[in-house]
C-alpha cells in the first residue's frame, strides 16, 4: 500500500514538474507582463527550456518585449543559454535589429562571441543587417573580428555576402579592428569576390583594394573578382578592378578570360571595356575557342563585326581544327561567312 502511494506521488510530481515554467513561457508568448511577474515571484525556473531549447527570455526577445526581457533579466534569467540550434537571446535581438535589446542583454553580461551550431557569431549576424550601431556596439565590447564559422565565414565575409547598405561603414570598422582581409570561405571566395557578386558600391571595392586585399585571388573554380564582375555585368566593379591593375588575362577552370565570358554572355558593354583596357582578343579557352568563335557560334553579326574590326584573328583553330569560318559554314550563317571572308578568314 505504501509503495502504491509513493508511486502515485511520483507520478503527480512528474506531471507537475515544469507546469509553472510552461505557464511562464506561455505568458511570455502572450505578452502578459503581470502574469509573468506573478509566476516568477512564485519561484518558477526562469531558465527552463522547452523542447526547442527556447527559454522565456528567448521568446521575450523574439517578441521584442523590452519590459518582460528586463523583468526576466532582473530575476536572474541566463542570457547565455542556447536553443537546439545554438542561438542565444543576443542573436535573436540582432536578428530583430533591435539595439535597445542588444544593449540590455550586454548590460546583463551576454557573451559577445558565443557561436551557434553553424559557427555563426553575433558579429557575423550583425554584419548581415543594416544597423551599424549594433555592429559598433559588439566591436566595442571585444567581439572577435576574425572568428570563423563552420564554413570558414568571418564577419568580413558575412558582410560581403549580404552587402547591406551600410557596408562601407562596417568595412572601415573591421579594418580598424584588424580584420584579416585575405581570408576565404569554404568555396575559396574572398571578400572582394563576394562584394563583386553582391554589390556595385565602388567605394567598397576601392577600400578593400587600398587596404591590401588580393585583387587576383581565385576561388575553387579558379574565378577571380574580375571574372565574376564580367559574369554578372558589374560595371562599377570592372572599372575599379581594371584601374587597379587586375589581371585581364586571368583564367577560370575552362581557361576562359573575362573577355571570353563577356562575349559568351553577349555583353557588348563589358567586351568594349575590356578591349579598351587591352585584353587579348585572341585568347583561346581549354577547347581552343576564341572570342570570335563564340560570337560566330551564337550568330551575333554585330559582335563578329566588332571583333574583326578590333583586330581579332579569324584564322585561329580550335581543338577540332576548325576556324571561325568553318563554324559559320557548319551553322549555315552565310552572312557571317561573307563578313569573315572579307576580313581574310580561311577554311581549315
Amino acid at each position: 500500500m505504501i509503495k502504491k502511494a509513493l508511486f502515485c506521488i511520483v507520478l503527480v510530481l512528474i506531471y507537475l514538474h515544469g507546469t509553472a515554467e510552461k505557464e511562464l513561457i506561455q505568458s511570455v508568448k502572450q505578452k502578459e507582463q503581470k502574469r509573468v511577474a506573478e509566476i516568477v515571484k512564485r519561484g518558477a525556473d526562469v531558465d527552463y527550456q522547452d523542447m526547442f531549447g527556447f527559454t522565456a527570455l528567448m521568446y521575450a526577445v523574439n517578441n521584442q518585449n523590452i519590459a518582460i526581457v528586463k523583468l526576466l533579466l532582473e530575476n536572474s534569467a541566463n542570457p547565455n543559454l542556447q536553443n537546439i540550434s545554438g542561438k542565444t537571446p543576443l542573436m535573436f535581438a540582432i536578428e530583430k535589429n533591435n539595439k535597445e535589446l542588444v544593449d540590455l542583454l550586454i548590460k546583463y553580461h551576454a557573451e559577445i562571441d558565443l557561436q551557434d551550431n553553424n559557427g555563426t557569431s553575433p558579429l557575423m549576424l550583425a554584419a548581415q543587417r543594416a544597423n551599424v550601431d549594433i555592429f559598433q556596439k559588439l566591436l566595442a565590447h571585444g567581439a572577435d573580428v576574425n572568428m570563423e564559422s563552420n564554413n570558414n565565414q568571418t564577419a568580413l565575409l558575412s558582410l560581403a555576402k549580404h552587402a547591406p547598405k551600410d557596408s562601407l561603414q562596417k568595412l572601415k570598422l573591421l579594418i580598424e579592428h584588424k580584420a584579416l582581409l585575405n581570408v576565404k570561405n569554404r568555396d575559396g571566395e574572398n571578400a572582394l569576390i563576394l562584394f563583386v557578386i553582391n554589390s556595385e558600391e565602388e567605394d567598397v571595392f576601392k577600400k578593400l583594394i587600398q587596404s591590401g586585399i588580393d585583387i587576383n585571388a581565385k576561388d575553387l573554380n579558379q574565378k577571380t573578382a574580375l571574372i565574376y564582375a564580367a559574369s554578372v555585368h558589374n560595371i562599377p566593379a570592372i572599372k575599379i578592378l581594371v584601374a587597379s591593375g587586375a589581371n585581364l588575362e586571368c583564367e577560370n577552370r575552362y581557361q576562359q578570360t573575362p573577355l571570353l565570358i563577356a562575349v559568351d554572355k553577349n555583353d557588348s558593354q563589358v567586351l568594349r571595356m575590356l578591349k579598351k583596357a587591352g585584353a587579348d582578343l585572341n585568347h583561346q579557352d581549354s577547347l581552343g575557342r576564341t572570342a570570335l568563335m563564340y560570337a560566330v557560334n551564337r550568330g551575333d553579326m554585330g559582335m563578329v563585326n566588332f571583333l574583326l574590326q578590333s583586330g581579332a584573328n579569324p584564322n585561329l583553330k580550335n581543338k577540332d581544327n576548325k576556324t571561325a569560318l568553318d563554324i559559320a559554314d557548319i551553322l549555315h550563317y552565310n552572312a557571317i561567312s561573307k563578313i569573315l571572308e572579307k576580313h581574310g578568314a580561311l577554311r581549315s
